[in-house]
């Protein structure tokens, strides 16, 4: 199999990934319907769902761990299909971390080299290679009891990435860590993996993950990859009703489309017209959601004190507003249903009962089919 983007030997970075028409069935279940995905070479690539999306088994397929059904498999080129693991030349990092514990970092991290007989000064090289990467010189010599959490995830990392694979692939490597201890992690877990130029997938259904990691990320659902792209772009631009829900709150309003200019699509959303992102492909007529992420809503007492560069989208009653520091949480609703708005923490905090117009940034929301 091969790729117009595929690596040649001057390339600096390896390891692009090409997964072609692949699905997979488990006890006469399809799990992972029919997938393609291109990860270029040197890319972080997160793929992000809830559980039972199919994400785990999909890079399971990838590192040669789980027999499928249909399609192949390529890196850098060539087809790895019938190839086992060991012969892919990738490195797994497990949720477990799976260290050895009666070895120390050092001999940890030398395990997997040590199985392809590298020995003498070339192994100690390149472990040292691997500590100062990791910046874990200073626990060379401890056992993983010895160790925090982070300190074990940056031994399995290194010893994945030891053996210089093409591929990187993390199965949920933060899960059992903290919220705080995630983040700092996950920034470490990015700079190692720009600094050895190695292909990263990883596999996550925290969302803020998936958005400081990512170069891009695809969004898993029922066995299928619903939509791919930049973590920005993906949540700026949601292409369904799933997608602008998992990736963080949105708010949905009935609309109909009216047409399509140049700066954007009308829509008609109640007794209001403004202009969202455009959707040419949706017609004139035809039923639809306005879906705007919270943020991209501000709030006056009246029509005449609808910002500039706002378009107004209804007429709401506050039921509650919360300081929560850099912003205002407040929730509204009206006969159609409920909202949630984010301010500035600078701005006045409404009193619940009081009536507010809701007005949307213009060309910041988006269309989504009724069907999504």
């Amino acid at each position: 199999m091969s790729s117009p983007h595929a690596s040649t030997p001057g390339d600096s970075k390896r390891g692009e990934v090409i997964v072609d028409q692949v699905s997979c069935d488990f006890s006469g279940t399809r799990v992972l319907h029919e997938t393609d995905l291109t990860v270029q070479a040197g890319e972080f690539f997160t793929l992000l769902g809830p559980s039972g999306s199919g994400k785990t088994t999909l890079l399971r397929i990838i590192a040669g761990l789980i027999d499928f059904t249909s399609g192949s498999i390529a890196i850098d080129g060539a087809d790895v299909t019938k190839l086992p693991t060991q012969k892919r030349d990738i490195g797994f990092v497990f949720q477990n971390y799976a260290l050895f514990p009666h070895l120390t970092v050092s001999q940890n991290i030398a395990f997997g080299l040590k199985l392809r007989k590298v020995r003498g000064p070339q192994l100690a090289k390149r472990v040292d290679e691997i500590l100062e990467l990791t910046e874990l010189g200073a626990l060379k010599d401890r056992h993983p009891a010895q160790l925090s959490g982070g300190q074990q995830q940056r031994v399995a990392l290194g010893r994945a990435l030891a053996q210089r694979p093409r591929v990187l692939l993390l199965d949920e490597p933060l899960g059992a860590l903290d919220r705080r201890l995630r983040q700092d992690l996950g920034s470490e877990i990015r700079r190692i993996q720009q600094e050895s130029e190695t292909t990263a997938i990883y596999v996550t259904h925290d969302q803020e993950e998936a958005y400081i990691l990512s170069d891009r990320m695809g969004v898993m659902e029922a066995g299928f990859i619903r939509q791919v792209g930049a973590p920005r772009e993906v949540y700026s631009a949601p292409n369904s009703g799933f997608v602008a829900n998992f990736l963080g709150e949105t708010n949905t309003f009935p609309a109909e489309a009216l047409g399509h200019a140049a700066a954007g699509t009308t829509v008609r959303v109640g007794e209001f017209t403004l202009t969202a992102a455009a959707l040419p492909q949706m017609k004139a007529g035809s039923v639809c959601t306005l879906s705007a992420r919270p943020e991209q809503i501000r709030l006056s007492t009246d029509l005449a004190g609808v910002p500039s560069g706002f378009e107004p989208v209804a007429h709401v009653t506050v039921t509650e507003a919360r300081f929560f520091g850099q912003s205002i949480r407040v929730r509204l609703a009206d006969a159609r249903g409920s909202y949630l708005v984010d301010l500035d923490s600078s701005e006045p905090i409404p009193e619940p009962g009081s009536p507010a117009v809701m007005s949307i940034r213009s060309h910041s929301a988006v269309i989504l089919p009724t069907s999504n």
